[in-house]
């Protein structure tokens, strides 16, 4: 069982009263100015408190809550937002419960980073649908990490957020959600996303995520204090929570929305060039490579500008010039 919304009128204090019954086994999340309180409660008693940070008086007020009722457990207990999603960088999300859905109207994407930019904002952009996740995490207002997943890949970085965009302007799709965090709990998720491993085994000041069989743990200068239970692609990795000064700061490149899903035909000279030992594929080669030749082929094959970053394990930034260089010596036309 599970609730979480806001209750912008009730206190931390009678938060945790209201929540705590007798006989119950279960998790409270509390989030206040971007700083979070989780609350595990054992037969209706507080059993283990872990501030994120510096939450302040229980007196005061909350920004939103969110509640989970399980089986007794030594941490408090959330499940995954995303556990069906083929990367645990995405399953590692706490399942909170308090995701704002955008207008299902097309988003205007640029606009959203900036306005999240000016605000501030630490937490997640998410992204479900029946075959698709997108996840962008936040602190600070900038976009840190991102990664889009789809059919078994996954673009990441600045191809993640520009999957997303393309998601967000297709009318009757599920729309983006905006779900906020505490600022540590968002750090160590970009993190996760980025595949920043620990550079050792000690958990003294400890910050960011270890994966083990069937749950992820949070922990902030050595001290765990939230565990998400969801099974686990690859146990046994432990992620730190990145040094800020080396983060990224993503933002959307320009251009046209939607071009990576452009197909290309090969014209006479681009067929010509997959064809060995001609002079013509000589010259391709030792123009373009090996790298060149294999988007060649995979173009032939009719994939997408996406669907071909892809396979060959590259960003689409770097697609987009190996096209553009197609284009330009006359191998390649786009497709009607």
């Amino acid at each position: 069982m599970r609730l979480a919304g806001s209750a912008p009128g009730e206190t931390a204090a009678e938060l945790l009263e209201f929540f705590g019954r007798p006989g119950a086994d279960d998790t409270l999340g509390l989030l206040r100015a971007g700083q979070a309180l989780f609350t595990l409660f054992e037969d209706g008693s507080v059993k283990l408190q872990r501030e994120v940070t510096d939450f302040g008086h229980l007196s005061g007020g909350t920004d939103s809550f969110s509640w989970h009722r399980h089986e007794r457990n030594q941490l408090p207990l959330l499940p995954s937002a995303l556990p069906a999603a083929g990367a645990d960088a995405f399953r590692a999300l706490p399942g909170l419960g308090t995701e704002q859905p955008l207008p299902t109207v097309a988003t205007d994407l640029p606009g959203l980073l900036k306005h999240l930019r000016q605000q501030e904002f630490s937490g997640v952009l998410t992204l479900k649908t029946d075959n698709d996740y997108g996840l962008a995490v936040f602190t600070d207002g900038l976009a840190r990490a991102a990664a889009f997943e789809r059919d078994g890949y996954i673009w990441e970085r600045v191809d993640g957020l520009r999957a997303l965009q393309r998601h967000s302007l297709q009318p009757g799709e599920p729309p983006l959600q905006l779900l906020e965090l505490d600022r540590d709990t968002a750090l160590s998720l970009a993190g996760v996303l980025l595949d920043a491993r620990a550079g050792s085994d000690a958990l003294t000041d400890y910050s960011g995520v270890t994966a083990s069989d069937g749950s992820f743990v949070f922990f902030l200068s050595g001290q765990p204090y939230l565990q998400v239970r969801t099974p686990v692609l690859v146990p046994g990795v432990r992620y730190a929570q990145p040094d800020e000064d080396n983060l990224p700061d993503l933002r959307l490149p320009s251009g046209r929305p939607g071009w990576e899903d452009q197909r290309f035909d090969l014209t006479l000279r681009g067929r010509d060039a997959l064809i060995p030992m001609t002079v013509v594929a000589m010259e391709f080669d030792a123009k373009h490579g090996t790298e060149g030749r294999r988007l060649l082929e995979l173009l032939e094959e009719g994939l997408s500008a996406e669907e071909a970053a892809a396979r060959l394990r590259v960003d689409l930034s770097t697609m987009q010039d190996g096209l553009e260089a197609l284009v330009e010596d006359g191998l390649i036309r786009a497709g009607k």
